[in-house]
């Protein structure tokens, strides 16, 4: 029997057998998530924006047999979806959705997944249905992080909440220490839904198009490491060193 996902942060044993994991990942990341909190007590860091957050997971991972890509296990009992969600959390965003048109494998995590309106199209499709989601609450902006992500942290989820907060940008995206630019880790007001779609309907798929378009502006990253990202058994072998 998988454990109860009610408490506010929580972490998932993707596969069974894991209980003892499980209560190892939730005790280190409430511990986190605690410091977290006391970091930004009296701090008016995310004070001016209001941010909801969407895990784009849509990717069947062919190159991993076609398991869900969000279950790729990183520990065991441990998979990289539900990490991005405690980071995210730990970041200081409570309100996450996945982005994944099959609800089926993630239906564990108790969180809306969201399906594209138009799908097909890529993570583009992921992006316009993510704001549609969010637009119309509470929330002025969507961070959007892809699943596939093993080694970033809230240090830089936080820190693209701030650039976002301080430029003045109807989005940012993160930009790494070699110059790469990271088009799907990336925050967008919730506004920019109507020019996502009509870019869309203009036949462009290709997200630094789109970014592009609206005037988003980068966030350096010195390091290049929390952007790493794992598309192949291979990839994740070398992650785990």
């Amino acid at each position: 029997m998988r454990p109860s996902l009610d408490a506010p942060l929580f972490a998932v044993a993707c596969f069974d057998g894991a209980q003892h994991a499980y209560l190892l990942f939730v005790i280190r990341e409430q511990i986190r998530t605690n410091e977290m909190t006391n970091t930004m007590r009296g701090s008016d860091m995310h004070s001016s924006v209001r941010v909801g957050a969407v895990v784009l997971a849509g990717g069947m991972a062919s190159r991993y047999g076609g398991v869900a890509k969000g279950l790729i296990e990183l520990s065991p009992g441990v998979c990289i979806l539900e990490r991005a969600i405690a980071e995210i959390r730990s970041s200081g965003v409570e309100d996450v959705a996945i982005s994944a048109n099959d609800a089926g494998p993630y239906a564990a995590f108790g969180l809306a997944v969201i399906p594209d309106l138009r799908p097909g199209l890529g993570p583009i499709g992921g992006i316009e249905a993510g704001l549609a989601h969010f637009r119309g609450g509470e929330h002025d902006a969507v961070l959007f992080l892809p699943c596939d992500l093993p080694a970033i942290t809230r240090q830089e989820l936080s820190r693209l909440i701030s650039g976002f907060s301080e430029s003045g940008a109807r989005a940012v995206y993160a930009q790494d220490g070699s110059f790469r630019d990271h088009p799907l880790c990336a925050i967008v007001h919730i506004d920019v839904l109507d020019d996502v779609s009509k870019i869309i309907d203009e036949g462009r798929r290709k997200i630094a198009e789109v970014w592009a378009k609206i005037g988003a502006k980068p966030v350096l990253f010195e390091d290049t490491a929390p952007f790493y990202n794992v598309n192949t058994p291979a990839d994740l072998a070398r992650w785990k060193g």
